[in-house]
């Protein structure tokens, strides 16, 4: 039984007197997500089949979306857990959301999260399956591109690119970023993007 300062507070006697490395470096305030939740999520993570990253004949343009493909590289920005399934094609099976980060090493990191929703459907309520990720400081114009990438080698996958940064921020691309948008729904046209009755 607990006594004193830690009667009410038992997870305030594992921030003082850990028995196991979680215990020890657990946060003393008030999670947003509880340990134990985290926990159960750690326990599916695996590790990345390939490191790496992705590649077209050009780094930009329609010949960005040719001979595209996936190669190891140590240092990559890329993660893949699972390249695309072989097997027939399954409509609107691949999902690339884009999140746009800064240019700066201190900057948040831009991310192209691949989700897999094979296994979503009417019976089925498992959630979506991260396929891929790419991570990493990039100019936009070279994530959109790099992004429309992924979306065609994962089946031609909807594209989502978060739009908050791009109504937002300072225009730091000069008049062409204006146009970026468009110039890839050009060459790739699974793109999302809202309504007005949306925004």
């Amino acid at each position: 039984m607990l006594h004193g300062e830690f009667a009410d507070n038992p997870k305030g006697i594992k921030n003082e007197f850990p028995t196991t490395p979680e215990e020890a470096f657990q946060s003393t305030g008030n999670n947003f997500y509880p340990i134990e939740y985290v926990e159960r999520l750690r326990q599916g993570v695996t590790e990345p089949i390939l490191i790496g990253d992705i590649a077209g004949k050009e780094q930009t343009g329609e010949k960005a979306l040719e001979d595209i493909h996936i190669f190891a590289q140590s240092n990559g920005n890329l993660r893949v857990w699972k390249l695309k399934d072989q097997r027939p094609k399954v409509s609107e099976r691949y999902l690339v959301v884009v999140d746009i980060g800064g240019h700066s090493d201190g900057s948040d990191n831009s991310v192209i999260c691949v989700f897999d929703r094979y296994w979503m459907n009417e019976r089925d309520l498992s959630a979506p399956e991260v396929v891929a990720e790419w991570c990493g400081h990039i100019e936009w114009d070279l994530l959109a591109w790099k992004a429309a990438q992924l979306a065609t080698y994962y089946d031609n996958a909807l594209l989502v690119i978060e739009s908050n940064t791009l109504e937002t921020k300072k225009n730091s691309e000069g008049n062409h970023f204006n146009t970026l948008l468009s110039t890839i729904a050009e060459h790739y046209d699974n793109i999302y993007r809202r309504t007005k009755a949306e925004q």
